[in-house]
C-alpha cells in the first residue's frame, strides 16, 4: 500500500474480500488472515488551496486558466463558466466549485 498523502480522503467505502485465513499452532492460537482491499481516493482541496488557485487565474484567458489549473496537484478536470475570454481581474468575482470523484 503507498502513502497517498494528508490532501486524499476516501469515496466512498473500502470493499474488502478475505483471500484466506491460517490458523497458527500455538499456544495463543494466533490466525493469520489475508485481505484484499480496495477504494477510491479522491484529492481534496481546503479553502485556502481554492484561493491559491483563484489568484493564479484571475485576469487569465480561459484556455490559460484551464492550463494553469491543469498543472496542479489533484485537477482532474476543469469546467469554466465564463462569458468572457478573460476572467476577471479580481480574485473574490471568481468561485471555484470542486465536484467529487465518482465512485
Amino acid at each position: 500500500m503507498s502513502d497517498l498523502g494528508t490532501h486524499y480522503g476516501l469515496v466512498g467505502n473500502v470493499a474488502t474480500n478475505l483471500t484466506s485465513a491460517t490458523l497458527t499452532a500455538t499456544t495463543q492460537g494466533a490466525i493469520t488472515l489475508i485481505v484484499n482491499a480496495e477504494g477510491i481516493w479522491a484529492f481534496e482541496f481546503s479553502d485556502a488551496q481554492k484561493q491559491v488557485l483563484v489568484k493564479l487565474i484571475a485576469g487569465k484567458k480561459m484556455d490559460e486558466a484551464q492550463t494553469l489549473l491543469f498543472s496542479q496537484a489533484g485537477v482532474k478536470r476543469v469546467d469554466i463558466q465564463f462569458s468572457r475570454d478573460t476572467l476577471p481581474t479580481d480574485a473574490s468575482r471568481i468561485t471555484i466549485v470542486v465536484k467529487g470523484a465518482v465512485p
